[in-house]
């Protein structure tokens, strides 16, 4: 009996669950909440972190930095317009909800409606009554309304547009056309327009967010930045925050559909632009397929599906409730800089568990080498189970 229980590793189990139980302490400390206990472990492991562009290497703020109309626009007019286009959209986002700020106007009659979504990056409202305020408007991504024809920008808008998003600004376009919204803006285009204004948005990088990008590297963690905004915004952003400026860059639509070609691609590429929600769920794939282990960031509903593809799921504290209930980890703050701090501490978790890994097979083989010893001549065992 004495020997049996030497050689069972009774307090393993008892003294690793205590380990992670503090590691989950030690980082609710630091507001980060680990929801699975096997989360800690994982930290450990990360060696990828896919993370996207706004309210990650931003603060996920937009300030409304500008509004350059048209030649033949008055200002004032499509100010006008442009606030009562903003008050009338009963799907509100963060640009509309900034524009309204700027632009405050009175609701109009709304005849149909487009909600905005990350597949066709544009909404649109048909606004009844009289007068310049009604018709049917746009606001939408103007690199994608261009590729699809229904939007082409003067020499002057499109300088400014090229000027802006050089300078990591995001830029949407707003037009007025003569035609009806689509049934079905998954399936149809966006009407012709006549481009009335551009609208500049500014985000804020977050003070700490090139140095988390730096200790990353630092700790041999690969990042791979997805975004759904155009590649001058998002790599002018990559690069103010101290991604090389030779890293691998790949639009959405150049991404290769077979599972080949992406993984080699997802590899590859270090920013990824124009990336759709499926999209985004096939690279995390790609990844993990590729043996890579991923931690995946995300704050909204459209990163469900690459979250839960992911090895290990993390959700800002300001994300949607569906959104932090599949997550493993919680960034309570919305401070990017916790994760990376997450995963030293889980790989300092990690050692201490191996230590008393070690600590047990010592005892083990101790106990079993002892057993031997005493059986073979016939000799009575040394201890007793008390000892």
């Amino acid at each position: 009996t004495a020997g049996l229980v030497t050689l069972i590793p009774e307090g393993l189990v008892l003294l690793m669950s205590v380990t992670f139980a503090v590691a989950a302490v030690r980082l609710a400390r630091r507001d980060t909440l680990i929801q699975q206990m096997s989360a800690t472990e994982s930290l450990a492991s990360v060696d990828t972190i896919c993370v996207d562009k706004t309210g990650t290497l931003t603060e996920g703020k937009l300030r409304l930095a500008g509004v350059e109309f048209a030649e033949d626009v008055d200002p004032a007019v499509g100010a006008a317009v442009l606030g009562r286009f903003a008050a009338s959209a009963g799907d509100r986002n963060q640009t509309l909800e900034t524009i309204a700020e700027r632009y405050p106007g009175d609701p109009g009659s709304v005849a149909a409606e487009v909600p905005f979504s990350s597949e066709w990056k544009w909404s649109g409202l048909s606004l009844a009554g009289n007068g310049a305020g009604a018709g049917t408007f746009v606001l939408g991504a103007p690199d994608i309304l261009e590729e699809a024809g229904a939007l082409v920008l003067p020499p002057g808008l499109a300088t400014k547009l090229a000027e802006e998003t050089a300078a990591g600004r995001r830029v949407v376009a707003f037009g007025r056309s003569g035609e009806e919204l689509p049934a079905d803006a998954a399936a149809s285009p966006a009407p012709r327009l006549r481009p009335a204004a551009l609208i500049v948005l500014e985000e804020t990088l977050r003070e700490d967010a090139a140095e988390t990008i730096a200790f990353m590297r630092e700790q041999e963690v690969d990042l791979k930045l997805i975004s759904g905004d155009a590649r001058a915004t998002v790599t002018a952003v990559a690069f103010g925050v101290g991604v090389p400026r030779d890293a691998g860059v790949i639009e959405g639509p150049d991404l290769p559909e077979d599972k080949e070609g992406l993984k080699e691609a997802a590899l590859a590429n270090t920013i990824f632009c124009r990336i759709k929600p499926e999209q985004k769920k096939s690279l995390v794939a790609a990844l993990v397929g590729a043996g890579r282990y991923v931690a995946m960031i995300g704050d909204g509903v459209n990163d469900v599906p690459a979250l839960k593809r992911a090895r290990m799921a993390v959700s800002m504290g300001s994300g949607t409730q569906v959104t932090k209930g599949v997550a493993d980890v919680v960034l309570l703050k919305d401070e990017f800089s916790r994760l990376p701090e997450a995963v030293g501490e889980g790989r300092r978790i990690a050692r201490n568990i191996h230590r008393l890994g070690r600590l047990y097979l010592t005892k083990s083989v101790y106990a079993a080498t002892l057993i031997v010893l005493v059986a073979v001549p016939g000799f009575a065992f040394p201890f007793l189970p008390r000892h």
